[in-house]
């Protein structure tokens, strides 16, 4: 191989390393932003949960990412939370509800989690009800 053969291959690999550490850190700077974010928003999620709901509001579980199931669909970004010692005043469904309803006004980027699912666990029983997109599941 000729010297300058050699030096443009040399050139070539420092530029291409240089770009694929620029990429790389841009694509983790974006991506921790997001998890960030996530995290923030179920935590908001639970602070207006513990103060509306007549329950000990516990958060179970989220996950940032595509993710998909039968039941759910394909989702980006979910949560879950347990409402312990719910003593039911109205239904679940309808209890539900209202809580979504003040989630959509209280918490910025309520938008964002895909699928939300609360557990309502009282001394009886466990009931779930999800909501994708801010709409209840069936």
């Amino acid at each position: 191989m000729t010297t300058a053969k050699k030096t443009v291959l040399i050139v070539s690999t420092i530029i291409g390393a240089v770009f694929l550490f620029n990429f790389g850190t841009y694509v983790g700077k974006g991506f921790y932003k997001q998890v960030q974010a996530h995290n923030g928003t179920t935590g908001s999620i639970q602070n207006v949960l513990s103060k509306h709901c007549k329950c000990d509001a516990q958060f179970e579980f989220s996950s940032f990412g595509i993710h998909w199931s039968k039941k759910d669909g394909i989702n980006g970004e979910t949560a879950e939370f347990n409402l312990k010692n719910y003593n039911a005043e109205t239904s679940v469904t309808d209890e539900a509800l209202r809580l979504n309803s003040i989630l959509k006004n209280k918490v910025t980027n309520y938008d964002e989690i895909d699928v939300l699912t609360l557990n309502f666990i009282s001394e009886e029983n466990i009931e779930t009800v999800k909501f994708k997109n801010g709409s209840i599941l069936n």
